[in-house]
């Protein structure tokens, strides 16, 4: 949790309006489902590098369902 904050930091040293950090437990693409729907969201930002192994498995399964189950539009990002 340390290492968010501490990238969190270097977005108020470039001007950026301030991130607001949630922590939930549970399935991660539920969550993130959830989360996008009860605020409306129009846009799901996701991330799909950095993994090898079963990770990269995991992470693309947490894409997959991200994919079929979201109401808006989802940008990955590698």
């Amino acid at each position: 949790l340390r290492e968010v904050y501490g990238q969190l930091a270097k977005f108020d040293s470039m001007g950026v309006s301030p991130v607001e950090v949630r922590i939930r437990s549970g399935s991660p693409h539920d969550q993130i489902l959830e989360e996008a729907a009860e605020r409306d969201a129009d846009l799901i930002v996701i991330a799909t590098f950095g993994r090898t192994g079963l990770a990269r498995y995991l992470m693309g399964s947490v894409v997959r369902h991200v994919l079929a189950g979201a109401a808006c539009s989802v940008l990955l990002v590698k």
